[in-house]
């Protein structure tokens, strides 16, 4: 079932809100987040939805600065009302094709409801290519930051008035093409982003320069969500937070084989005193955990060259008591 993806809960109220310009606005929200999950899909780019964009932008206008020269707006009113009724479906989380197919449906029946309804008002349709051309940034989004999206869209703000429809359809193609090629990287670039969240496990949820790369992570997920971040960033962030995994894990290894060959010496003082030192706060860095256990090694390798007679020694090894 298709569901209104700006719904926190995945319910939708089947209540019409009586708020003439709140109802327009809103109903514009659920079409530009149906547009955004189904990315990728025609839905998102069928004439209809450009079409019903168009006639709720109209009607969101006419409700906000009422024409006194025109009848009144109950009339829209209530067909917003009724649109938004056709709105109270659910839509999953992962878009698909079947859900897409839904999606125009909805959409293909509002435009049939509401647009001679508008018309009726005084409406007049914008050309097809015309509302893709004034709704480009909507389309773009949440990509827009994307090398190729930002270069469409810069195309279609510099579009001359005096451009003709072949123009602009050739700048709307362009866009269409930037954010279907950026969509996969970019849900590609999510899963990784996920994967690597998921190995902050166990003592790692506790050091702070595990956390801080998972924090910067999942802001670099949470900007780009909101348009204002990019794949790439995504990308860095994973790679970050892979490596201070990476890090974090090899420290806690090498202090926990150190801690284990020290187990025959740990009555030695300096031994027992870099033992000491290797019990480290709950939320140490991987650089204090990294940096005792290197203590802890160099204590082990000078005790046991301190059981071997000096005399039995290689003269490089002798050197090394003395340090």
């Amino acid at each position: 079932m298709l569901a209104d993806p700006s719904d926190s809960d995945g319910s939708e109220s089947t209540t019409p809100d009586t708020n003439p310009k709140n109802a327009a606005d809103v109903l514009i929200d659920k079409l530009n987040a149906i547009t955004t999950h189904f990315t990728g899909y025609d839905v998102a780019t069928s004439p209809n939805t450009t079409a019903l964009l168009d006639a709720l932008q109209y009607a969101s206008k006419r409700l906000d600065d009422p024409d006194p020269n025109k009848s009144d707006t109950s009339s829209l009113t209530t067909a917003l009302n009724v649109v938004s009724g056709m709105f109270a479906v659910k839509t999953d989380a992962e878009p698909n094709a079947v859900d897409a197919g839904l999606a125009q449906s909805v959409i293909d029946n509002a435009v049939n409801f509401f647009v001679p309804s508008v018309t009726t008002d005084g409406y007049t349709p914008s050309s097809a290519v015309d509302t893709a051309i004034k709704n480009a940034d909507t389309t773009a989004s949440p990509y827009s930051q994307e090398e190729d999206v930002a270069r469409a869209l810069a195309k279609i703000k510099d579009l001359p008035s005096t451009a003709t429809d072949a123009d602009k359809q050739a700048a709307i193609d362009a866009l269409t093409a930037a954010v279907t090629a950026a969509k996969p990287l970019r849900d590609d670039a999510n899963t990784a982003a996920t994967t690597a969240a998921g190995t902050v496990t166990g003592d790692l949820a506790n050091n702070p320069t595990v956390t801080v790369a998972q924090t910067a992570l999942q802001d670099a997920v949470t900007a780009a969500a909101n348009n204002t971040g990019s794949t790439g960033a995504i990308t860095t962030a994973t790679t970050a937070l892979t490596n201070a995994v990476e890090a974090a894990n090899a420290a806690n290894t090498a202090l926990a084989n150190a801690k284990d060959t020290a187990k025959p010496y740990s009555q030695e003082t300096e031994v027992q005193t870099a033992l000491d030192n290797s019990t480290l706060p709950a939320k140490a860095t991987t650089d204090q955990i990294k940096a005792a256990a290197d203590n802890l090694t160099k204590q082990l390798k000078q005790q046991k060259l301190r059981v071997i007679l000096p005399s039995q020694m290689p003269r490089q090894h002798r050197a090394m008591l003395v340090a």
